[in-house]
């Protein structure tokens, strides 16, 4: 069954997003602070999970906006900031992506402009997290979870990047339908296309 995260479902999404993504910034915290990231995306109907019939995760996708996206990151930022930073201490793998966030961020208050923007082009909607926990891969599970994602998407197109060394998700977007477009970072990024 595919439905809308909740917060019962936080943990579970951390745990898997842990297990997928551990070598990522994010991946590299504690699970309670990655369940803490996605409750600042709770009620968004492109947050979305895959459950099995005991109501065990298998899997999810989180996207949308690029504005939202960066909105909802401020806000965690912002809300977290402390236990982030008390993480970040502890933790020395990951000070150098800390910084990259956190010094823009850190400007942008200072200057005053820390402010939500809600304007969206057509370009910046994109998928941000996709996983699919290790006990229910190859079973089909995130090319349902992306054409669910897809039917409720309400832009023409949408992008994602990934890792240029992650060559079992470039296949899979492949397969999927997606596009290699230009990037300007070492990631790879892709666009799909939706004709609805």
């Amino acid at each position: 069954m595919i439905r809308t995260v909740e917060a019962k479902d936080l943990r579970m999404i951390a745990a898997i997003h842990k297990e997928n993504f551990g070598d990522h910034f994010l991946g590299k915290f504690s699970k309670g602070l990655i369940a803490e990231f996605y409750s600042c995306f709770l009620g968004d109907e492109n947050f979305i999970a895959s459950f099995d019939d005991d109501g065990e995760c298998q899997g999810f996708v989180l996207g949308g906006g690029g504005q939202l996206i960066a909105n909802q990151g401020n806000d965690f930022i912002k809300g977290n900031f402390l236990r982030y930073a008390v993480e970040i201490l502890f933790r020395p793998n990951t000070w150098g992506g800390a910084i990259n966030r956190l010094v823009p961020f850190i400007k942008r208050l200072k200057k005053k402009k820390y402010s939500r923007v809600n304007k969206e082009t057509k370009s910046s909607y994109s998928l941000l997290s996709i996983a699919v926990s290790k006990k229910f891969q190859r079973q089909g599970i995130a090319t349902e979870l992306v054409s669910a994602f897809e039917r409720i998407c309400t832009c023409d197109c949408y992008y994602l990047s990934v890792h240029s060394n992650n060559v079992k998700a470039i296949s899979f977007y492949k397969k999927i339908g997606m596009k290699e477009v230009p990037s300007n970072n070492k990631s790879i990024r892709f666009r799909k296309d939706l004709y609805k």
